[in-house]
């Protein structure tokens, strides 16, 4: 892993922090002796205790659970953009994008949110384009539930939710 330290700076790791105290039972809160908090979203800390609880708290399932995410955002933005287009040169550039820029590599080897806030997002787009073209109820239910999850795992995606609104208007 390129020397690169977990959120929260070289000793402190405040997803890994929270998981670790749910995993023991002491709640959503960064040490014992403090209280309950919000400092951080509840998405990616639930799925850290659930990697802690499964495999022990090292970092290893983290980041293969962070690779695995961002490998599924490549193959997702290629399906997205083969919705707008034919080119299959398009889709592969857009793949490679995705997966080759340099900041997205090293988000990749360290525990973060990203990876996994990208990957639902990409999903939620993806399957809002395609609730679109049916307009079946389900099919906008599945996609507000994947934007939902995204929003767990990053508040800013509840932004997008009026941005869409209006585009589809």
């Amino acid at each position: 892993a390129l020397g690169i330290a977990p959120s929260g700076g070289e000793d402190r790791d405040l997803y890994s922090d929270i998981a670790r105290s749910i995993v023991a039972g002491n709640g959503y809160r960064v040490t014992v002796d403090t209280a309950e908090t919000m400092i951080r979203n509840p998405g990616y800390v639930l799925l850290r205790a659930a990697l802690i609880r499964a495999f022990g708290d090292r970092l290893a399932p983290a980041r293969i659970c962070n690779v695995l995410f961002g490998m599924g955002t490549v193959v997702l933005s290629g399906m997205l953009i083969r919705r707008f287009t034919p080119s299959v040169a398009a889709v592969v550039v857009t793949m490679l994008i995705t997966g080759l820029y340099p900041l997205t590599l090293l988000v990749e080897s360290r525990i973060g949110v990203e990876s996994m806030f990208t990957f639902l997002l990409m999903l939620g787009m993806l399957l809002l384009s395609r609730a679109m073209d049916s307009w079946k109820v389900w099919s906008f239910a599945a996609a507000g539930v994947v934007l939902g999850l995204a929003t767990l795992t990053r508040s800013v995606a509840m932004f997008l939710v009026p941005v869409i609104v209006v585009l589809a208007i």
